[in-house]
C-alpha cells in the first residue's frame, strides 16, 4: 500500500470511532441513605447536524378558505373515484353533471340505471338509462374520468347476472326499470 491509502484508512478508522463522553450523575442523601456518584458514558454524535425549524407563514383567511376547499375537492375526487369502482351494470345511480349555458352554469341530476360499462383506462365509459316523460327511454354515455361529473350517488345496488342489460330496452312500464336486487 502507498502512504497516501494508508493515511486514508487510518482517517477512515479515526472517523468511524465513537466518541465518548463522560455523564455524571450525584444523589444526595435522603432518609439517611449514603449519597453515590456515579458515572455513566454516553456515545456523543461525531458530526452536528444543523436542523432548521419551518418557519410559519401568516395565513389570511381567504387563503385559508382556498386552502381548505382544495382538500375538499381532493378528498371528493378519491370518494368519486371510489364510487366509480363500484358501479355495476343493474344499479340505479344518480349523476351530477354541470351544463352550462351561455355564460352559467348549473348541476343537472340524472337518475338512471346502469345498463353497460365499456372500454379500459381513460376510454373507460357507462351508460345509464331512465324512462322519461312519455314513457319514452333515454339513454345517457359518460366517460367514467369525465371532468364534467361532480357526484355520483348509487340509490339502489343490484345483483344481475349480464354486464350489459340492453334487454331493457325492450320493456314496458317498471319491467323497464327493475332489475332483481340483491
Amino acid at each position: 500500500m502507498s502512504d497516501d491509502q494508508k493515511e486514508k484508512n487510518e482517517k477512515g478508522a479515526e472517523h468511524n470511532q465513537i466518541q465518548v463522553q463522560p455523564l455524571e450523575i450525584e444523589k444526595n442523601e435522603k432518609d439517611g441513605q449514603k449519597a453515590e456518584n456515579v458515572t455513566i458514558e454516553k456515545e456523543a454524535p461525531t458530526e452536528e447536524v444543523a436542523v432548521e425549524a419551518p418557519v410559519e407563514k401568516d395565513i389570511s383567511p381567504e387563503e385559508e378558505k382556498k386552502i381548505r376547499e382544495e382538500a375538499n375537492k381532493k378528498s371528493a375526487k378519491e370518494k368519486l373515484a371510489k364510487i366509480k369502482e363500484e358501479m355495476r351494470p343493474g344499479d340505479t345511480v344518480k349523476v351530477y353533471t354541470v351544463v352550462k349555458e351561455g355564460d352559467k352554469e348549473r348541476i343537472q341530476g340524472f337518475q338512471g340505471i346502469i345498463i353497460s360499462k365499456k372500454g379500459r383506462g381513460v376510454s373507460k365509459t357507462f351508460m345509464v338509462r331512465k324512462i322519461g316523460a312519455g314513457g319514452v327511454g333515454v339513454e345517457r354515455i359518460w366517460p367514467i374520468q369525465s371532468p364534467n361529473i361532480t357526484k355520483i350517488d348509487i340509490v339502489e345496488q343490484s345483483k344481475s347476472r349480464r354486464a350489459k342489460l340492453y334487454y331493457l330496452r325492450d320493456r314496458i312500464g317498471k319491467a323497464a326499470v327493475t332489475v332483481k336486487s340483491k
